[in-house]
Formats: C-alpha cells, sequence, structure tokens
C-alpha cells in the first residue's frame, strides 16, 4: 500500500494559524498604545526642527533676522508671528531655556537666526510620559539638532 502526497493544509493546521492571528491582533491596541507617546513627542520635535531650520533658511536668503516664537501656554510655535503655527499635543510637555533677551513674557520666547546663519541659541524639551527630546540650537551656527534628553 503507498501513500500519495496530496498538497494543502489539514484543517487543525489552519485553525493553529487562526489561533495565531487572533492573539496578534488582540494585543495590537496595546502595542499601539505604548509606542503612540513616543512617535507623538518625535513628530512634533521633527516639526519644530524643521520650522526652526526653514526660518534659519529665510533670514539667509532674505539678508535679514527672523525669528521662531515658541508659546508654551498656547502650545504652538511660529515663524515671527506668521499665521502657520505648529501646534504642540497636548500630551507633550514644553520647556522652553532661550537667552533671557529672547523672554517675550514667562510662558513665551523666541529663538532668532540671523542672515549669517548664527542664531540666539537655544533648547526646547518635549516630553511625554515615556520620552524626551530636545529640539537644540546652536548659537555659533545656528544648526538644529534632535538630541534625545535623560528621564527626569
Amino acid at each position: 500500500m503507498t501513500r500519495t502526497a496530496h498538497g494543502g493544509f489539514t484543517l487543525v493546521e489552519m485553525l493553529v494559524v487562526l489561533v495565531v492571528m487572533a492573539l496578534l491582533v488582540s494585543f495590537s491596541p496595546l502595542l499601539v498604545d505604548r509606542i503612540m507617546p513616543r512617535l507623538r513627542v518625535e513628530a512634533a520635535a521633527r516639526e519644530l526642527a524643521d520650522t526652526m531650520r526653514q526660518a534659519r533658511g529665510f533670514a539667509i536668503r532674505d539678508n535679514r533676522a527672523r525669528f521662531v516664537v515658541i508659546d508654551v501656554g498656547d502650545r504652538v510655535a511660529a515663524i515671527g508671528g506668521g499665521r502657520t503655527r505648529q501646534r504642540i499635543p497636548p500630551d507633550v510637555q514644553v520647556d522652553l531655556v532661550i537667552a533671557g533677551i529672547e523672554q517675550i513674557d514667562a510662558g513665551a520666547g523666541r529663538i532668532r537666526f540671523f542672515p549669517d546663519g548664527t542664531s540666539t541659541g537655544g533648547k526646547v524639551v518635549l516630553t511625554s510620559a515615556e520620552r524626551s527630546l530636545a529640539v537644540v540650537v546652536d548659537w555659533f551656527d545656528g544648526k538644529i539638532r534632535l538630541v534625545d534628553e535623560p528621564a527626569s
């Protein structure tokens, strides 16, 4: 008696695959909830860094100083009071470290970029429960970079 092999899967194999897929789907919301705060902080930091790079580029291009206003209370950042405003997510804490002369009031300040590419410098720290990321502006050359901040 010889057995011939037939292609396909048994019912048990199909059920095992379905159970594994059901487990993966049931755990995915937990994974997403855990990852989202980290992603929100990173997205907000990257967007803020892009806004600052754009302001620096405008200053060099137009041969006049430009600045980015960061309003901690209203949770927004904008180039020189412009209409385009970057909103900072409500679950992200904002801390601003800038030169004293650039302080507008207790909850707002600015980082100024000059035509030669330099700036007044500063640091904006964005923090969630999972991550802390700083947008750092070097006063000497006006370069903008993202730096992971140690957990406090």
